[in-house]
């Protein structure tokens, strides 16, 4: 069995190995960043918005236990992930948003529409699969359940011998 330091340390390193997945994903390298000097994104960044993630997963319904980085898709958290952070990128540029105008030139910097509409998109992609996926697991679980209470119809319909074999007394035998 694995001790609680053992878990911990597995945990930072599914982080570590995500949050370099995330950033290759986004192109969020200085070579690739040529208005923005350096990285947009900070590892506090990306684990503030891990844990919120992670926080919207395990909250949401059904109820199935709680997750780490390492039981979650990849596809679902980086869904997840890339949507809390163009959220909040949004927040920044809203704050920051410029016109300025000059005789019949107007210049506006308003990019937070575009990180908006980018959120959106990924924050439908990412409630879809979330929802598929905990379904799927809720399903296997009730399946998987050990002493579950299941239909006659699984021991009838299944053309198993170890089903006809191990079915309750006096049950077809």
């Amino acid at each position: 069995m694995a001790t609680r330091n053992t878990l911990l340390e597995q945990e930072i390193l599914s982080q570590h190995t995500f949050f370099e997945l995330l950033r290759t994903y986004l192109r969020d390298t200085p070579e690739l960043n040529t208005l923005v000097d350096g990285i947009e994104y900070s590892n506090a960044m990306f684990l503030v918005t891990l844990m919120l993630v992670l926080d919207d997963i395990n909250a949401s319904p059904p109820p199935l236990g709680m997750f780490l980085t390492r039981d979650v898709p990849s596809g679902i958290l980086l869904d997840g992930v890339v949507y809390r952070l163009l959220s909040s990128a949004a927040i920044l540029y809203a704050r920051n948003a410029i016109s300025f105008m000059s005789g019949t030139t107007t210049v506006q910097l308003d990019q937070y529409r575009i990180y908006l509409q980018m959120a959106a998109d990924y924050r439908s992609a990412y409630k879809e699969s979330l929802n598929q996926w905990k379904i799927s697991l809720n399903h296997q679980m009730a399946l998987d359940a050990v002493g579950g209470v299941h239909s006659d119809w699984l021991w009838v319909n299944s053309p198993s011998r170890f089903f006809l074999q191990n079915a309750p007394s006096g049950f077809y035998r």
